[in-house]
């Protein structure tokens, strides 16, 4: 009787498998988190690393907004004249009212006239206090320089303030120096709306007198506390509460904190920051700032991802179980397959005897059959052959293939760069819109200046145009800024009646200066009775400036001209914009409306402009038509339907 067989298919395979799988499993999901924890610390890295030239470029602009008024304030004689004639009570009288005003605007908190020998004359703030003498960076430096001087410098009482000290000129001699400051609290909020943080700035109390400190808190009616941190005070903050676990990273010594990303839990969130030098004027290292930003949402999604992972890796195993106990099933079936073979194998031993009888009667047949098989390897050494021939052929096909995937990936390559330009292209955009709404508050400031001197001074005609033209300028910039803004607000998707002359104009305004700095010049042939069309103004502008930006990008530095034309054809309007650039080449025109081609460099553009204009033109019921010279220029030919599609 022959041993039964048994093997074991579920061990020798599956076991194996399984953990190489899970293995490779458990090593991607590590990787994946390490790589995501590393991509959120290097994102921290790059902002803190930020933050200083960031504050820095904040301090510029407040202190170029604020020379504004302080021109303005140098040039008033009702300003200078009591101060010459040393007549402070009307010298504060006629300046309180301008402290008042700038203090709402612009949250100045400290105004004085100083007298050349760096005393102090007035303050405006606090009449009552004047006579000592001012020994600061800033007005030791303008009064060396006799130079205007800004920078951030730390009070006695404790405050951190961005002083302007500017010579003050009559009849081109300085007779003193004016000083405005503003408290940094004013000055973060702006940081934290840029960036997302939330700042600390500390100041080490080695650089402060308690009793003056809290004196300062108390007159200020802030809540400041000495003992709230060892060793450093909060002198500005953007969050109301600081951590308690950050205090264990302040205590740390400097060299540590250099390029450290701590991260905390607090209140139920999770935290990522850092430390950056705070350092007043003249480069004196006093603190330090603390950058905090809130990854709680990023750090629950990284949670849910695991759940996901694990929950998968849950019905993974299920499933493996349950095939595992299927492959069960078939060893027992196999081996209850391979005992009967074996079985019969021993019963036909007995036809031995029979099968040598048939031995001669099969050797016939086999030299038969040999000749048979020699013919079939004939033909089988043809049939390779003929293969080994289809092999060369497919050899070359994935040579050629192999070619046109490198060279998709080149052309994939070069996109991604696009796609990345593009991108910060709208992170520009944003930022443009930004500066424009910052920009309107101190343009309509001096525009009411203006006309407050144009309605209460009397002057000659000559001053008189030039009140008059600075006026105009202001609404120019005001305009320009409101241009700005709505180019870059996402369209509302509504058909209103267009103005294309004014459209075109509104345009212009923004390649202004582009065109000037190249000497562009631009001829305007406008149909005087074209009428208005029906079409989502933003996107009207967006080709009418997508079209002026590649006529001024094709024309060099030696200048050209810019030809817009006009022309009612009945059913429909055209725009005809021509330039005398460079021209586009033959082999260019048929691919010139796709996405992503441009004969511009990588940096200078997406290749997007003409391919979305297209669109918008042709969502509107018309079309785009293009005609060039190589050498001579080209002009793109708008037509849209007075009627809407």
């Amino acid at each position: 009787m022959t041993k039964p067989f048994n093997v074991r298919i579920r061990k020798a395979i599956l076991l194996p498998l399984a953990f190489a799988l899970l293995f490779l499993l458990v090593f991607s999901i590590f990787i994946a988190f390490f790589l995501q924890r590393h991509q959120f610390d290097n994102t921290v890295r790059i902002q803190l690393d930020s933050i200083e030239q960031l504050f820095h470029a904040t301090l510029r602009t407040e202190a170029d907004q604020l020379g504004i008024f302080m021109d303005f304030m140098m040039n008033d004689p009702n300003l200078s004249h009591p101060f010459l004639a040393r007549n402070r009570e009307q010298l504060y009288n006629n300046a309180k009212s301008i402290m008042l005003d700038i203090r709402g605007r612009h949250q100045v908190t400290h105004f004085y006239f100083h007298n050349l020998d760096r005393t102090c004359f007035l303050r405006v703030h606090k009449p009552s206090s004047y006579g000592d003498t001012i020994d600061r960076f800033t007005l030791n430096e303008a009064a060396e320089t006799k130079k205007s001087s800004y920078g951030i410098e730390l009070g006695p009482f404790g405050t951190l303030t961005l002083r302007i000290v500017h010579p003050w000129r009559v009849n081109n001699k300085v007779i003193g120096y004016i000083e405005l400051g503003r408290e940094i609290e004013y000055i973060i909020p702006a940081m934290k709306e840029i960036l997302g943080y939330d700042f600390f700035f500390l100041v080490n109390t080695r650089h402060l007198n308690r009793q003056m400190y809290e004196q300062g808190q108390k007159i200020s009616g802030r809540q400041g506390t000495w003992d709230e941190i060892p060793r450093h005070v909060i002198i500005a903050r953007t969050m109301e509460t600081l951590p308690p676990k950050i205090i264990e990273y302040i205590l740390m010594p400097h060299e540590k904190k250099e390029g450290l990303i701590f991260k905390i839990n607090y209140d139920r969130k999770k935290y990522r920051g850092g430390f950056t030098p705070l350092k007043v004027v003249g480069g004196k290292d006093i603190g330090e700032i603390i950058a905090i930003r809130d990854y709680t949402n990023q750090v629950a999604k990284q949670q849910v991802f695991a759940i996901l992972i694990f929950v998968c890796m849950a019905v993974l195993g299920l499933l493996f179980s349950l095939f595992y106990v299927y492959i069960g099933k078939m060893e027992k079936g196999l081996v209850k397959i391979h005992n009967s073979l074996t079985e019969e194998i021993a019963n036909r031993a007995g036809i031995e005897d029979e099968l040598q009888r048939h031995k001669a009667y099969l050797e016939e047949n086999v030299a038969q059959r040999t000749a048979e098989l020699t013919e079939t390897n004939r033909r089988l050494q043809i049939e390779i052959a003929e293969r080994k021939f289809a092999e060369e052929g497919l050899q070359e096909a994935h040579d050629k293939l192999e070619e046109r995937i490198r060279e998709r990936t080149e052309a994939l390559e070069k996109t991604y760069d696009q796609l990345l330009h593009a991108e910060k292209l709208s992170a520009i955009g944003k930022l443009s819109a930004s500066i424009a709404h910052e920009f309107n508050n101190p343009i309509y400031g001096i525009r009411n200046v203006l006309e407050g001197i144009l309605k209460r001074q009397a002057m000659d005609e000559k001053n008189m145009a030039m009140v008059k033209l600075a006026i105009k300028e202001c609404d120019r910039v005001a305009r320009l800024t409101k241009d700005l803004q709505s180019f870059n607000r996402p369209t509302s998707g509504i058909m209103t009646s267009v103005n294309i002359h004014e459209t075109i104009d509104d345009m212009l305004l923004l390649v202004k200066k582009e065109f000037k700095q190249k000497k562009i010049i631009v001829e305007k042939r406008f149909c005087p009775d074209l009428p208005q069309i029906k079409g989502v103004t933003d996107q009207i502008k967006q080709v009418v400036l997508n079209v002026l930006n590649n006529a001024g990008g094709s024309i060099g530095q030696e200048g050209g001209t810019v030809t817009i034309t006009t022309e009612n054809r009945g059913k429909e309007i055209a725009i005809r914009i021509g330039d005398t650039g460079i021209g586009i080449k033959a082999e260019d025109m048929d691919k010139i409306f796709e996405p992503f081609f441009s004969t511009k460099p990588t940096v200078k553009g997406t290749g997007l402009g003409l391919s979305v204009s297209y669109g918008i033109i042709k969502r509107h019921g018309g079309r785009i038509e293009v005609e060039s010279k190589p050498g001579k220029g080209a002009t793109f030919t708008i037509l849209l339907p007075t009627e809407p599609a």
